[in-house]
């Protein structure tokens, strides 16, 4: 069965932690943090900085290519690798509309024709498997649990 329980973060202390670490030991936990609407420019241009690591003189081979983004992350604090997710999401929900399929070129959205996400340009950041993975494996090289 699953509980549902909202508390500030700022209201949740160590015993808390400990009591219900002590109870729920092997239970999986969800931590959904609601963040801000907008990012600021800093953390947008963190954020596109962090992209640009991107090595795409390895294109065709998708690890090679976003591994030292993933290093770099590993290296940062739990609190960017976050940030990285919540941003990186946010541009993808933005490029998931048909008016980007429509106007791909070639092999772009028609309705009597077989459109694959696997033809959009920007296919190694939309495996959104890869990245999901990514951001667990960066807070465990970097030391911290995601």
């Amino acid at each position: 069965m699953t509980g549902i329980y909202k508390i500030k973060l700022a209201d949740l202390d160590a015993r808390m932690l400990q009591e219900l670490q002590n109870q729920y030991a092997h239970a999986e936990v969800e931590l959904r943090v609601n963040t801000q609407e907008h990012w600021t420019e800093e953390e947008e241009d963190w954020f596109w900085n962090t992209i640009d690591r991107l090595d795409w003189k390895q294109e065709g081979n998708e690890d090679a290519v976003i591994r030292p983004v993933v290093n770099y992350l590993a290296s940062q604090p739990f609190r960017n690798i976050l940030l990285f997710a919540d941003i990186l999401s946010e541009k993808l929900y933005t490029l998931d509309a048909q008016v980007f399929a429509e106007n791909m070129g070639e092999h772009s959205f028609r309705e009597s024709y077989y459109f694959s996400a696997r033809r959009f340009p920007l296919r190694p950041l939309l495996r959104c498997g890869k990245w999901a993975h990514c951001i667990p494996k960066c807070a465990r090289r970097s030391g911290r649990n995601a």
